[in-house]
């Protein structure tokens, strides 16, 4: 299997404060784009809201899927009622350019992506223990533990993920390569995204 393959931990990701509360950043591709500079294809990251009321950053070339993962949150689009209750583990699609005031406190997952791709955002409580996706080639997928332990088989190689540990998956050329999770830990959860990137 070709393609670009990465553990990332903790230590490689990177916190900043933002106006109502901290983002990390998981992961940023390509792995030189600055995100203020809004220069990146995709970008995966978590963020704690600590503020009742805030205002969501606009990007206006951009497409979002947030995942609210603890607490509760409330979107009001464009100062328009009523406000859209965004439901635990449920991934919700917006467009980046649209005036976002959110209300609530939580952690939340978040995917961005130009909007000349595509992306998909899966939350799996692995409540059967084990999954299997088929990889389709050209894509880009990074898998996120948010709580846990489990065991990675792709393309003949295994690895291990603990809490707050990433897998990128990058570029696969073979087709039909499988991914392949199985839980080491109760209670195990965790979210996989899928880039799609047309021509």
């Amino acid at each position: 299997m070709d393609a670009n393959i990465k553990i990332l931990k903790e230590t490689d990701f990177k916190t900043t404060a933002w106006s109502g509360g901290d983002t990390t950043q998981i992961y940023i591709y390509p792995e030189t784009a600055q995100y203020a500079d809004q220069d990146f294809l995709y970008r995966i990251s978590t963020a704690t809201v600590l503020s009742e009321t805030s205002r969501f950053t606009r990007l206006e070339n951009y497409d979002r899927i947030l995942t609210v993962l603890e607490g509760s949150m409330e979107l009001e689009r464009e100062k328009q009622l009523p406000l859209i209750p965004l439901k635990p583990l449920k991934p919700f699609l917006f467009g980046g350019e649209v005036p976002i005031i959110s209300h609530g406190q939580c952690k939340d997952f978040n995917l961005m992506f130009q909007k000349s791709a595509q992306g998909q955002v899966r939350i799996l409580p692995m409540e059967e223990g084990e999954a299997e996706f088929v990889l389709e080639p050209e894509n880009h997928y990074v898998l996120y533990l948010i709580k846990g332990r489990s065991n990675v088989t792709f393309g003949g190689k295994e690895c291990f993920l603990c809490d707050g540990e990433a897998l990128v998956l990058n570029q696969i050329r073979e087709t039909g390569c499988k991914l392949k999770i199985t839980r080491k830990e109760e209670n195990t959860l965790l979210a996989l995204c899928c880039i799609a990137f047309n021509g």
